[in-house]
Order: C-alpha cells, then structure tokens, then sequence
C-alpha cells in the first residue's frame, strides 16, 4: 500500500503507527484527530484518506483546494459564498465537512452527507473528515453517534478538534484518540529579529500595546498567524 504521509517534524512516531494500522488493515472506522493546530490535524486526516482510497485528495494540503474551488465558481459566474459549502466531495470518496458560520456545524450538513451519499454501497472504500467537531451542536453529535455506532461499510469518520474537551464523552468511547503534535517550527533570522523586536516593545515602551499594533499592522493575514504561533512558543 502506498501512503500519501508528509513527513513532518514531530510527527515521526504517529504517522509510522497510523501506517502500520493501513497496511495491516486494521485501522478503526472512527478517528478523534485532536491537537493544537487545525491545520496540522486537517493535514493528517488528509494523509490517511488519501492513503486510504490510494490517490491524494483535495490537494492534499486543503486550502490550496479551496482557493481553486472559489476560483472556479468565480469564472463559472456563480459567487462564493463568504459561509463556505456545505460539503466538499472528492470523486465521490472522501468528503470534507467544515462549519459554515460562527455557530458551527449545522445538522443540516449531516443529513446531507447522510441521506445524499452514505446510503449507496460502495465496495470501495469512502472516508468522511469534519472539521473543528467542537463545534457540532448536541443533535449533530447525536445524528453521527448512530452512524458511528454501526459505520456504513467501508466508511471511515475522521474528527478534527483543537478542543477536546468540548467533545460529548459518547463520542470519545468509540472513536480511536490520537494527539497531534504540534509541527516543530523552524524560525528564520528575520522572524528572530521580528520576536526580539516585539518582545523589546513590550517591555520597555510606556505606550507598549499601541506601539505593538502598529509593529504587527504591515503583517499579511498568513505571516501574522505565523508570528502568534512563533511567539506562543515563548510565553
């Protein structure tokens, strides 16, 4: 079996027990992928389904996915919706449910993947991720406790979280737990020079939240998530 992992640091011992698992056909049908990074738990529940039905899914980073897929409803004329969509299918195998608003995943999403695509056989393999599950209200966790009770053939439930605890103790019994740990992050010369800067601001400046908003204020969305990262490590 080919398997789709990307190495990643940190990640070593999980991912060779994850492959153990697949080869030996033997991984559980209900995952619970929780740590403290989204990305980091979305990247690894993309590795197991792509290794699963045996070609990478949705690009296999995920955002690269949607970006295109807004692009392409954009010169199709149709407009993206700021909620996102309700379900995102790859070739019919692997579908990849997020929460559309602040208030999470909605029921509706469930009965949709439910009633809409799980009620066929399949004799391949098909694998179902849900992203930020601590968001799922209790009839959403409701609804998919049955299916994960007595899975559909073939299926496999991956549930993504960065809040464990929020998650019903029903939930937790039968699905396999796995902790992702965080990627280790290597910090280059002008990110060091960029956290001595902050941190120096912090500690000397008399105006020093001001002066720190406006050190932060030129950051791009993507190098100012990194920056909290990084600077998270030092708190």
């Amino acid at each position: 079996m080919a398997n789709f992992f990307q190495p990643k640091s940190g990640q070593e011992k999980i991912q060779e027990q994850l492959i153990h698992l697949l080869e030996e056909q033997r991984l559980p049908h209900t995952l619970l992928l929780s740590g403290e990074s989204s990305e980091d738990t979305l990247t690894l529940a993309l590795s197991i389904a792509s290794t699963l039905v045996g070609r990478e899914v949705f690009l296999s980073d995920g955002k690269s996915y949607l970006e295109e897929r807004k692009e392409a409803l954009l010169e199709s004329g149709h407009k993206a919706s700021a909620e996102g969509e309700p379900l995102y299918i790859d070739r019919g195998e692997v579908f990849w449910m997020r929460p559309m608003t602040s208030t999470g995943l909605k029921i509706a999403q469930w009965q949709l993947l439910l009633h809409e695509y799980l009620t066929t056989y399949s004799e391949e393999p098909r694998v179902v991720i849900i992203e930020d599950f601590q968001t799922a209200r209790e009839d959403f966790a409701n609804a998919l406790l049955k299916s994960i009770e007595e899975p559909p053939s073939g299926v496999y439930f991956m549930l993504l979280t960065t809040k464990k605890a929020a998650i019903l103790p029903t939930i937790l019994s039968r699905a396999m737990q796995i902790a992702v740990p965080a990627q280790e992050l290597e910090v280059t010369e002008e990110e060091w020079q960029q956290i001595c800067r902050f941190f120096d601001i912090l500690w000397k400046s008399k105006n020093s939240f001001t002066e720190a908003v406006l050190f932060l204020a030129p950051l791009e969305k993507e190098q100012f998530l990194r920056f909290l990262v990084l600077i998270r490590r030092f708190l």
